[in-house]
């Protein structure tokens, strides 16, 4: 996933526990989750 840097989208990203991996294109900022890190998520929201 890749957003322009000083957007609501990185902080949405970073809020939400995407790791910041490096940056891409014209500086935009790249971002990762692991399957663990989204499963994890999924299965939290799914016990709210």
């Amino acid at each position: 996933m890749g957003t322009a840097p000083n957007t609501r989208a990185e902080i949405f990203y970073r809020k939400s526990d995407w790791k910041k991996v490096g940056t891409h294109g014209k500086g935009e900022i790249k971002f990762e989750m692991t399957f663990e890190n989204w499963k994890n998520k999924s299965t939290a929201s799914n016990n709210v």
